[in-house]
């Protein structure tokens, strides 16, 4: 992380006048060794004290001040400022990865805009990695009167939808041959019943299901307690009660 994120800042702004044969103020800033030895300075770096490094308190001062540093027009960026802050903030480690470190909401923007690294976390669709379908197994989907789309070029992932009242609980048993790679099904409107539910209970990697307008009850949702990954549950007009647990009863949208 360091070599990737921090080293680069000093390389451009402040190893000119810190490297192993010009040390201002007895610091050599050109590699980790020496900058852990720090300078004439107490506490360049104190790990995980911005207030009490030196470092820090010099690339922010203000720019007329004698101390400022660097003493040129090369002056630390917006953002490389507040890298180097998280980086003190974090323990200033010369070691180890991005992913070792708590990344709190203010180097999150940092971290997208100067380096491209997007921290948020990822809907579990966007994670999982599946070989693509044979177009014949998605065609016998839209035999069945299922409309079948994949969620982009790069990902196999499938959002399904029916509707109408001549679903079957055999027609939901051909999703089950493609169990794994649904992640997005609606069933809205149409005449699914709590037994068929039971099926729907084995799409392992399913995020988004939609019931609105449905005969399902209490009895229905049960069998969805075993999906880890259900993020979004639309439970509009459908027979479900107050009775339901919590992480349903908050997707029971009007």
């Amino acid at each position: 992380m360091y070599a990737d994120l921090v080293a680069p800042i000093f390389e451009a702004k402040c190893v000119g006048c810190h490297n192993d044969e010009i040390k201002r103020g007895g610091l050599n800033m050109s590699h980790p060794d020496s900058l852990r030895m720090g300078g004439e300075s107490e506490n360049v770096i104190a790990a995980g004290n911005t207030q009490e490094s030196e470092l820090f308190r010099r690339i922010t001062l203000p720019p007329k001040n004698i101390k400022f540093m660097p003493p040129t027009n090369n002056a630390l960026t917006y953002d490389e400022i507040k890298t180097v802050e998280w980086w003190i903030e974090q323990g200033a480690p010369f070691e180890g990865s991005l992913t070792s470190l708590k990344i709190t909401e203010n180097i999150k923007p940092v971290l997208l805009r100067r380096y491209g690294i997007d921290t948020n976390p990822k809907a579990w669709y966007e994670t999982v990695q599946l070989i693509k379908l044979d177009s014949t197994q998605l065609s016998s989907l839209v035999q069945q009167g299922f409309e079948v789309k994949t969620l982009g070029p790069d990902n196999s992932l499938l959002d399904i939808k029916y509707s109408g009242s001549d679903l079957t609980k055999e027609k939901l048993s051909e999703l089950e041959k493609v169990k794994e790679y649904i992640t997005w099904l609606s069933l809205a409107n149409s005449n699914v019943t709590d037994e068929w539910l039971s099926s729907v209970s084995q799409f392992s990697n399913l995020t988004r299901l939609q019931l609105e307008k449905t005969e399902i009850s209490d009895k229905g949702v049960a069998h969805l307690s075993g999906l880890k990954h259900l993020e979004a549950l639309n439970l509009y007009g459908t027979k479900v009660t107050d009775a339901l647990p919590t992480r349903y009863r908050e997707n029971k949208q009007p």
